[in-house]
């Protein structure tokens, strides 16, 4: 069956009769075609198999064994000849846009760089400056943003915020990469959604095991999300952190280092010299300003702690 859009999916018979679209009849392989009168440039085509043996069991390809969480169908994008950008160019549809928006999320299917992705899960992140959209990839069928780089499972799309040019957030993370500080791949993608443009949207690599890999860090130690400044010595004074990796351990390691900084420590330095990356901190610290970063003082910061 095929589908257009969201539109009703529509049963069409596969054949091996040697009748055209079929080749040759009794080779095995059976055939059938969407017909071009029913999609139009932009459209979204879907279609899946369904096949059955002699006792009536049936298969169906794709499998759909999870709604959340595997593809429902094949698909692609019809063509669209009007586009003209020099900017990639991201085509997802959705149904319920409205949800798409929210932190809930709903599903969606997306097309980028000739490769359709079905069923992804997509809901709201960020904040004041970069409020966007989050694409999680299902098992199996990870994102490949780049043909270089290995797949990843969950991409960022930021809005633009006050920048007009689109530009500040790659130009940011393009200056701690240039000061040797692991950060995000990022740069501004054509966006267009349910067929038509929607806006430029800034792709913004997500800080997770994928990235550690590439930036050739060991993807095994833990490795947070930080919204406190420390300044209490204390995680537990503050808003909690968020773990990323080693999921079945606690924070204590987290803790240990709010503590060994913790102005009150006698032994403060002499731990700072022995546990922190002293001139990667001088670099990031160094790069951050640069990109005058405000956040960066008190949240919205990573620590990863390499594994012993």
């Amino acid at each position: 069956g095929y589908r257009i859009n969201f539109g009703t999916e529509v049963e069409i018979p596969m054949v091996d009769n040697g009748v055209a679209p079929d080749l040759l009849g009794g080779d095995g392989v059976f055939t059938a075609t969407i017909p071009a009168s029913a999609y139009s440039s932009g459209d979204m085509v879907r279609w899946c198999v369904t096949a059955a043996d002699t006792a009536g069991t049936e298969t169906r390809e794709p499998m759909f064994l999870d709604a959340d969480g595997s593809p429902e169908y094949f698909g692609t994008i019809v063509t669209d000849s009007s586009i003209n950008t020099q900017l990639p160019v991201f085509q997802y549809y959705v149904q319920n846009t409205s949800a798409a928006g929210t932190r809930t999320g709903t599903r969606a299917s997306v097309q980028f760089l000739g490769e359709f992705y079905d069923n992804v899960f997509i809901r709201l992140r960020g904040a004041n400056t970069t409020h966007g959209r989050k694409f999680e990839f299902n098992e199996g069928h990870h994102f490949r943003f780049d043909p270089s780089i290995p797949r990843v499972d969950e991409i960022n799309l930021n809005e633009r915020g006050r920048d007009s040019t689109s530009l500040r957030q790659s130009l940011a993370w393009e200056t701690y990469v240039n000061a040797e500080v692991p950060g995000s791949l990022s740069a501004p993608w054509h966006v267009r959604r349910n067929g038509g443009f929607h806006a430029v949207r800034v792709f913004v690599e997500q800080p997770d095991r994928d990235l550690l890999r590439r930036n050739d860090i060991d993807p095994d130690g833990a490795l947070y999300k930080l919204y406190t400044d420390f300044t209490h010595g204390n995680i537990r004074d503050e808003q909690v952190p968020r773990k990323k990796t080693r999921l079945d351990e606690d924070q204590s390691d987290l803790q240990a280092l709010a503590d060994g900084i913790n102005p009150s420590n006698p032994n403060r330095f002499k731990y700072m010299f022995d546990n922190i990356n002293i001139p990667a901190i001088i670099e990031y610290w160094a790069a951050t300003v640069i990109i005058h970063d405000n956040d960066q003082t008190h949240k919205n910061y990573y620590w990863k702690k390499y594994l012993e």
